[in-house]
């Protein structure tokens, strides 16, 4: 029971994660100066502190465990996807604060932008599953843990995540959308 809700977790995780991909390719064309970081405090700074947070705590809690390594690797990811999607978020509020509020676009900036936040929430909110559930399952076993079956159900949910947030990145994107060919991880 508890390795299916681990996975549940993780595939919520991953296919969250998943979309952010996009984001930061459109960000890198068109920023030779870097990405836009989100203010201070702002809803998409806070989203990716709390997975920097969650991230920590899976890497010090698996520092001993080389067959769990994987899972901190696909953490990683997950962070890095939601630190472009929070620059996206950061372009698009950049961008509502030059718009006048009553054109037609500041409506769809809004609309991209709080899918954005929402697919950030889910993706921090499965992360902290999986590290609850991980953690659990630490205390739970042996000191010994060797099982990789465990850890490839965490990667292959910290993969769905990320393929999702890719998926959801391609439909909030027109420069990057579904006709854009990707490879096996979903970059293009």
């Amino acid at each position: 029971m508890t390795t299916f809700v681990i996975i549940l977790v993780l595939v919520a995780v991953a296919v969250g994660a998943v979309a952010i991909i996009p984001l930061v390719i459109r960000s890198t064309r068109r920023q030779a100066g870097g990405p836009r970081q989100p203010a201070l405090g702002s809803p998409a700074q806070v989203w990716v502190s709390r997975a920097e947070r969650v991230l920590r705590e899976l890497d010090d809690a698996l520092t001993d465990h080389d067959a769990w390594r994987g899972v901190t690797d696909d953490a990683e990811q997950v962070v890095a996807e939601l630190k472009i999607t929070a620059s996206r978020i950061a372009d698009l509020d950049h961008a509502l604060g030059q718009v006048d509020p009553a054109q037609a676009a500041t409506g769809r900036m809004r609309a991209e932008r709080g899918t954005l936040l929402s697919r950030m929430e889910a993706t921090v909110g499965g992360l902290e599953k999986a590290r609850a559930e991980v953690l659990e399952l630490l205390v739970s076993a042996s000191p010994m843990i060797t099982d990789p079956d465990p850890v490839r159900e965490l990667n292959t949910r910290l993969a769905g995540l990320r393929a999702g947030l890719v998926e959801v990145l391609g439909l909030t994107d027109p420069e990057t959308g579904s006709g854009t060919e990707r490879d096996s991880q979903g970059h293009p």
